[in-house]
């Protein structure tokens, strides 16, 4: 829980929030959730973990009020 993984199918960077066999919950900041099978996931890179991060810091901004 809380890995960084790259979604092949979705294209994008997400943090695991659970695992259902060989199917893989992932999450965004901006809390899109969405399952995914194990195959289909890589470990996320520095670089994409820090995206990760960047998102959740505008959209904790956004929810803040700030556009």
């Amino acid at each position: 829980m809380g890995t960084v993984v790259f979604d092949r199918d979705a294209d994008m960077v997400a943090v695991v929030r659970d695992v259902r066999g060989l199917m893989v919950g992932l999450e965004r900041p901006t809390g899109l959730t969405w399952d995914v099978a194990y195959r289909r996931l890589r470990p996320g890179t520095e670089h994409e973990g820090r995206q990760l991060q960047a998102l959740a810091a505008l959209q904790r901004a956004r929810l803040r009020g700030m556009p």
